[in-house]
């Protein structure tokens, strides 16, 4: 692993209370997506933002909301909050701007992408 669960609850201590072995499941599951190879110097970067948006989408979902992202509006009386997305977005991007991690990783992906002369990034 490149990078640790202390270590990434020291960068993220939002995350301090969740058990190390879970954040070693979403630290190993964002291996899967991020190449060491292709991402070179940005790569525990890379790892600590997806590792922190999985874990935050997870903590999302086992707390009823499925739905997240910026707020285009939300209302007191009945409860009702309406998410933000860009009809120019593709479905990727969307994901990733679920969580301000992911909005942060898909960022840097553009940036790898970019410097490896690639139009657009497929994971």
């Amino acid at each position: 692993m490149a990078i640790t669960a202390t270590g990434f609850k020291s960068r993220f201590p939002e995350f301090s209370t969740v058990d190390d072995s879970r954040v070693e499941t979403f630290i190993t599951r964002a291996e899967l997506f991020v190449n060491e190879g292709t991402w070179d110097t940005l790569y525990n970067e890379g790892l600590y933002y997806l590792t922190a948006h999985f874990l935050k989408k997870s903590q999302d979902m086992a707390n009823g909301g499925g739905a997240s992202g910026p707020i285009a509006s939300k209302s007191i009386g009945d409860v009702s909050i309406s998410y933000a997305s860009s009809a120019s977005s593709s479905g990727f991007e969307n994901s990733y701007n679920s969580t301000p991690y992911g909005a942060e990783f898909w960022n840097m992906a553009m940036i790898v992408g970019m410097q490896l002369g690639v139009v657009g990034w497929d994971g």
